[in-house]
């Protein structure tokens, strides 16, 4: 793979790629830019790219490349403190890729901004705009208050306006909600044991909302009588144990029963489940 790209990089030091030769404008050696890729965040139009302008200062040369209109990207390169062929790497994507010839291109150049306005091949031109640019602010609605300057939400929770987070912005698990990121791929998942557990000290809502006794409810339509209460009768092989008469119970979650807590459940025994089965009335 290495040679196959020094293969590329010395043929181009005897053509004018990735520059397009012009015959009214003046080039840098072929030599000297051996490659390019220049990415923008903004619309090029229907413009052409053109290398704008060489500037020397000292032994550092700065490459400009844009439209007649607008700068897509500018190099700055200290040539006294590279080997080659020289990498040039910008944050938003754009590379250029010089020669060895760069040292005999410098000590031709007179100081200041030498203007050539080459164009540039346009498949090395590209725009990335709009979806590409990533995500540029999460907001969430309603939003919810923090509690101080952590990122827990405050219990209960508080609605608050609804803010657009900017920058870099951290995701956290809650309350059945799980947050993986594997692979460069962010996963949101939603569901019982996920994420935080609540604990029985902790509420989402209001206190006046923390137990029934102010609230008419129905159970299965069955509504409360004239005192207010929900009578609830075991039926066979079914336990209902009330969360005063249990302080701990057997599952894979660790909180404690509360108050204001009702199990219901089954009660099955093994004899129960292999039991012989009643055929006939005869059999009684």
């Amino acid at each position: 793979m290495a040679l196959e790209v020094i293969d590329w990089l010395n043929e181009n030091e005897l053509r004018s790629y990735p520059l397009v030769p012009s015959a009214q404008n003046v080039s840098p050696p072929d030599a000297v830019i051996l490659d390019l890729l220049l990415v923008s965040t903004a619309s090029l139009g229907s413009l052409p790219v053109l290398l704008l302008s060489v500037t020397k200062a000292g032994t550092v040369l700065t490459f400009t490349f844009g439209t007649t209109s607008q700068t897509v990207a500018t190099f700055p390169v200290d040539t006294s403190a590279v080997t080659y062929p020289y990498y040039s790497r910008l944050p938003g994507g754009s590379l250029l890729v010089l020669g060895s010839s760069t040292q005999a291109f410098l000590a031709s150049l007179s100081s200041g901004v030498t203007t050539y306005e080459t164009p540039v091949e346009p498949t090395l031109c590209h725009e990335l705009g709009g979806a590409w640019l990533g995500v540029a602010g999460i907001s969430a609605t309603p939003a919810k208050e923090t509690a101080g300057t952590g990122p827990l939400p405050t219990l209960p929770l508080v609605p608050t306006s609804s803010t657009t987070l900017t920058g870099d912005v951290t995701l956290l698990e809650g309350f059945n909600f799980r947050v993986s990121l594997a692979n460069g791929t962010l996963d949101l998942e939603i569901g019982d044991s996920l994420g935080l557990r609540q604990d029985c000290a902790s509420f989402l809502l209001d206190s006046v909302y923390h137990d029934c006794d102010d609230i008419v409810s129905y159970l299965n339509g069955v509504a409360p009588d004239a005192a207010g209460n929900i009578n609830l009768t075991a039926g066979t092989s079914i336990s209902i144990v009330q969360g005063t008469q249990l302080t701990t119970f057997d599952d894979r979650f660790s909180e404690e029963a509360a108050p204001h807590t009702i199990f219901v459940g089954l009660d099955f025994q093994t004899s129960d489940l292999c039991a012989a089965i009643t055929l006939k009335p005869s059999d009684l």
